[in-house]
């Protein structure tokens, strides 16, 4: 990746790109001083899976995907 640069990259590859410094930095990286519960966990790996297409998580149950999937429209009104 960094033989071409990102600018190089197609918008979905940056958007694995920076779903994995997420993950990386916000889920394995939290130390061993960080005390949350399995919701909050939880509530981190939903958010950081919502920075990916809805239609890449094809792994996933669809009944949880429309449970706790955030996508742009729902941030935007949450934050109206």
């Amino acid at each position: 990746v960094n033989i071409v640069g990102r600018e190089a990259l197609s918008e979905r590859d940056n958007k694995y790109l920076d779903f994995a410094d997420a993950f990386e930095e916000e889920f394995v990286e939290q130390g061993y001083d960080t005390d949350r519960d399995v919701g909050e966990t939880l509530d981190i790996g939903w958010t950081l899976l919502s920075e990916l297409p809805r239609e890449e998580l094809n792994r996933i149950d669809e009944e949880l995907i429309d449970e706790y999937y955030v996508d742009d429209e729902q941030v935007a009104e949450a934050a109206d």
